[in-house]
């Protein structure tokens, strides 16, 4: 994600979706000239979150969304359908695969157990509405699915 918020602070703000849909396809249609910068989207510089740390996620994430690397190669994460994912294997070996957005924290109100609200690009059909919770109770280094190993985030203009 860092790469990305260099190449944003160099090119003056992000196109919106309607002028740049997404079209989940391989193809050269790539054109970012063709549309018009959203105000407030240019990144004027972006902090890494220290790793292995999860005090210091909670602390960025209930400021703003932040960009998280993460384990998406696991049955356990591709078949995520409901509840907190509590299974450690996902992240066990701190390999990262994935970007996808930490948008809150939270406890589950029938397990009590603490999650990280994460926010998938698979689409809404997948997890509860796009969206997976992923237990904050780890015993792996980096956290469930390496979740504190590559976290960082914009300060936009």
């Amino acid at each position: 994600m860092d790469n990305a918020f260099k190449f944003d602070e160099k090119s003056g703000g992000l196109c919106s979706e309607a002028d740049y849909p997404y079209q989940a396809k391989q193809g050269d249609a790539c054109n970012p000239d063709s549309c018009v910068d959203v105000p407030g989207t240019q990144v004027s510089a972006f902090y890494d979150v220290p790793p292995s740390d999860p005090d210091a996620l909670v602390a960025a994430v209930s400021m703003q969304p932040i960009s998280v690397a993460i384990q998406a190669d696991q049955f356990a994460f591709q078949f995520y359908k409901t509840g907190v994912l509590t299974d450690d294997s996902c992240g066990s070996s701190g390999q990262i695969d994935h970007g996808v957005l930490a948008a809150g924290y939270g406890v589950d109100s029938e397990t009590g157990e603490p999650y990280w609200l994460v926010k998938n690009s698979w689409g809404e059909t997948w997890g509860e509405n796009g969206y997976i919770r992923m237990s904050r109770n780890s015993q792996n280094e980096w956290g469930m699915c390496a979740i504190l190993k590559m976290a960082s985030y914009p300060e936009v203009e």
